[in-house]
Parts: C-alpha cells; structure tokens; sequence
C-alpha cells in the first residue's frame, strides 16, 4: 500500500490517466529501419533533453498546455502524445511509454528526453522539418498567475492585537500593495478577497482554480499566548502537520476574539487551514518557493525566521499549484504589533514576498524538477 502510494504522489499528474485506460500496456515505440532523426541538445546535468517548442516546430505538432496538473498533450490529426512535467512516463497514442527519466522544465520550456523526442521522430518522420529559428515565446510554461490569498476578512478578524490591530486587516493591506508589485513585473494576480468581506474556504480554493494559479500564497498573522513569541513562519503543504511548540500549545485558545459567536479564533482558524490536504507533486516547488520567501524577508526585515514547517492547507483543499502560507509576524508581540501598524515596515514586508516570489519564478524558468 505504501508503494502504491508513493507511485501516486510522485506521478500524480499521470496517475488517473494511465490507469483510466483499460488494456493498456507498456509498448516500446519501434524505430524505423536505418532512420535516426536528429534534435538539439539541451544538457541537465548529465541527461540529454530536447525542448518541446523543436519538437513541434520541426514534427508539425499542435499542443495544449494543463497548468494544473503539468501535462502537456501533442497531436497531430489522429495522433495523441501526453507528457507530465516531473514523469517517466508518455501516453503514445493510449499507450503507455516509460521515457526512462522525467520530463522537466528548463528556461521556461517543457523538456523531454534526448531518446524518447528520436523515438517520435521515427513515429512522424515523414514530415520532419528542418527548422533554422525555433519560436520560443509560445512555448514558455513558467509562472504567470498567482493567486494572494489575505486571510480572514468581514466577521472573522483574525487575531487581534494588545492596540486593537486586526489581522484581516493587516493582511489586506498587504495584500493588495503586492498585487500591484507583481502585476508590475508582468505576472498575473489574482486576490481572493479586495475588501474586508468574509470569503469561506472552499471559496478561496475555487478562486484559485478557477483562475488557474500558478501560485496559491495566504498572507496571515500569528499569534500567542506566550507574550514573546515573535517572528516569521512560512508553511508549505504536506501529509503531516508540524507545528511550533508555542503554536501547538495554542490549538484551543480562543481569547483573541471579541466577537466569538461570529467569528473564528486564530488557532481554530489555522487549525482548519492546515487538514487535509494531498501531498502532490507540487509539494517540492511549494519548499522552494517558502524557502525564497522566509529567505527574502528574514534577510529584509531583520526578523527572526522561525522555519519552514509542514502543514496540510485545507484552504489549498483540491488546488493543484505550489502553495505557501506566511504568518508575517505574531500580532500579539506588542512590539511586531507595532511595526506590522507602521505603513514603511509591511512595505518593507511587501517588497520582501515580491522578492521571494520573483526569484522562485526565475529558478523555476531554469529546471524546476530535479
């Protein structure tokens, strides 16, 4: 069971697609007698690859990009190939073909490897092209829309301050000065609440597929009863929670809250965040992208980086993208309270996230999967 398991988080893109297919077995493509098509060379590491946008320049191919799940779909008239960033394995034609090591993102661009692209050249040689100008554009498969999620809003505040300072309203705050950050540098941003409303959980998810995200990062404040308590955190999404010590001692703590009958707690709040989220092959670019960011803040703001930790989003519930969550700071500290009112230092912190982001996105242009 635990092997099944694994075989389905770390080929999660194909999992359904492959077993979907009844009767299907792992059929070798069979090269033509005497013929060995030929394609540039992109070296990772020690492994050969080809990009996708030759492939198809120089094989007369059409494609269609899922951003959800990293599969990539060739044809050309009755011919169908499907691909997955991150697998071994190729649906030829509904047959199952293991390329031998995963398809993977360079620059941009979906690579697949040097031998499986010769093996589709034997499979449509009689229209291989030479091409002496690759269009490269149409073929970048980076990160384009993000989605900024500010945490509570309306009747639920979030955490509140010794002064009064509510989180949603922090986080808001901070959320839209990023969004116009990143929408500068050429992304596509989409905030799951503009206002101070209330946005329930499932809602939040659906924004974020529904708009197709590339990026999922929740913007939040911690908070505790232990006075001192202070600093940053950054979760990415895992099948086991790990918790702070003085976070996991606040579980049940409701006392920040002056409007209990309609509003949530911050530790209930976040203890229903993190449930039940699946482990999916974004799991590795999410500890990237919370590395960037708890790196570019800490590194900014002088602030005490308390870790990346494990947690299961249940505001994530069903998003298939890279997701993190940030607690910015621990709004009951009275001196973080503090700075988190002062207009210079959330933009400090503004900045600091839009750094982080902006470098996760060109490494991920450079090989995004290992």
């Amino acid at each position: 069971m635990k092997l099944l398991r694994t075989f389905f988080y770390f080929h999660l893109p194909f999992a359904i697609l492959l077993f979907a297919i009844s009767g299907c077995a792992t059929t070798p493509l069979v090269p033509s007698a005497g013929y060995l098509p030929h394609f540039n060379v992109i070296e990772l590491g020690n492994l050969k690859f080809v990009s996708v946008n030759e492939l198809c320049a120089r094989l007369d191919l059409t494609y269609r990009w899922d951003s959800f799940s990293k599969r990539l779909i060739l044809n050309r008239g009755k011919e169908n190939i499907v691909v997955a960033v991150g697998s071994s394995y190729a649906l030829v034609n509904d047959k199952i073909e293991d390329i031998k090591y995963p398809i993977r993102l360079s620059d941009g661009m979906v690579v697949i490897p040097y031998e499986f692209a010769q093996k589709l050249g034997y499979m449509f040689q009689e229209s291989l092209k030479e091409v002496s100008i690759i269009p490269k554009k149409e073929f970048l498969f980076g990160i384009n829309t993000v989605i900024l999620d500010p945490g509570h809003g309306g009747k639920d505040p979030g955490a509140i301050g010794k002064t009064g300072l509510k989180e949603k309203d922090v986080v808001l705050d901070i959320a839209k000065d990023l969004k116009d950050i990143l929408s500068s540098k050429g992304l596509n941003v989409v905030i799951t609440r503009g206002s101070d409303e209330f946005i329930s959980l499932p809602e939040r998810v659906k924004i974020a597929n529904d708009n197709k995200g590339d990026l999922f990062v929740s913007i939040h404040t911690n908070a505790s009863r232990a006075k001192m308590a202070r600093g940053l955190e950054v979760y990415y999404l895992s099948e086991v929670a790990e918790y702070d010590n003085e976070v996991k001692e606040d579980m049940n703590w409701n006392s920040y809250n002056s409007t209990k009958d309609n509003s949530m707690s911050p530790s209930s709040y976040l203890d229903e965040i993190l449930q039940e989220l699946m482990l999916t092959v974004n799991r590795y670019d999410s500890i990237k992208l919370a590395n960037n960011v708890a790196d570019s803040i800490a590194e900014k703001l002088f602030i005490r980086n308390r870790g990346i930790k494990r947690a299961k989003f249940f505001v994530l519930k069903g998003a298939k993208m890279p997701a993190i969550l940030i607690e910015i700071g621990f709004i009951t500290n009275r001196f973080e309270e503090k700075n988190l009112k002062n207009s210079y230092y959330r933009r400090m912190i503004v900045e600091a996230i839009a750094e982080g982001i902006t470098e996760f996105r060109e490494r991920y242009k450079e090989v995004s999967i290992n």
